[in-house]
């Protein structure tokens, strides 16, 4: 070993000098803007109690990173207060409603899908299906299609009411009702941010703004919600894509 190469630091040391992460906490602010938008958002939901709205979000608030932190509260809250339970987001209704009538859908919104007798027996496998009909003695060929199993199927007396049909209404209605829940929280979550950012912006200086279209085709759905409410922030409506732009003029 050289002169030079006593003084240096060896590889463990070099490791440990190495400058921390720092670690970066959000501001309050941002936390009271989320829990703003949670009040005003789960006021338009039925079918969950009053106090069990406020359990959420005071459960939500205790995770580490709160409403941040998406990832350690979304499905916990989904099962203990959602699960199998019927409930609506009257806004993400209305907003579907409006959209089917108007014959065109924003780019990411969800379709509220109708969960029927024909859905279900579309949903059976192949195997599913032969055993309902071998169930009601019903024949078909050995090479039979799942179309013309469904077909089969749809003559049987009050198919509806079979606990195969009931069973995978069940699973189709649940499976819809946690997306449009996965809605109503990402869109929680980006409307405690708008104002957040808003004010921010405000707080240096920034005195005019734009709300931007994440796809161009989406600004018909933009202009609907600003029609009924000029002052508004992003998310305009459930899962809207439109962004909040600062003007800035040089």
């Amino acid at each position: 070993m050289g002169f030079i190469d006593f003084f240096k630091p060896k590889k463990e040391e070099q490791r440990e000098a190495k400058t921390p992460i720092p670690i970066i906490t959000p501001d309050k602010e941002i936390f009271d803007c989320y829990a703003e938008a949670f009040k005003r958002d789960f006021a338009n939901v039925t079918g969950i109690s009053s106090s069990e709205k406020e359990e959420i979000l005071n459960f939500i608030s205790g995770v580490e990173g709160g409403f941040l932190n998406m990832e350690d509260y979304h499905s916990r809250v989904y099962e203990k207060y959602f699960e199998g339970r019927d409930w609506a987001w009257l806004e993400y209704e209305k907003w579907n409603d409006r959209f089917t009538i108007l014959g065109r859908h924003p780019t990411a919104f969800q379709k509220k899908i109708v969960v029927n007798t024909d859905m279900a027996l579309d949903l059976m496998s192949v195997p599913e299906l032969k055993d309902l009909l071998k169930s009601k003695n019903i024949g078909f060929s050995s090479k039979v299609k799942k179309q013309d199993l469904i077909d089969l199927a749809k003559e049987i007396d009050i198919i509806n009411n079979e606990e195969k049909i009931l069973a995978k209404v069940t699973e189709a209605l649940e499976k819809e009702r946690y997306s449009i829940y996965t809605i109503l929280m990402r869109t929680i979550n980006f409307r405690s941010k708008s104002p957040y950012n808003f004010n921010r912006a405000k707080n240096v200086g920034v005195k005019k703004f734009e709300i931007a279209q994440t796809f161009v085709a989406d600004q018909e759905f933009a202009d609907m919600a600003l029609k009924e409410n000029p002052n508004a922030l992003p998310p305009l409506y459930p899962y809207d894509l439109s962004m909040l732009k600062p003007i800035i003029n040089f």
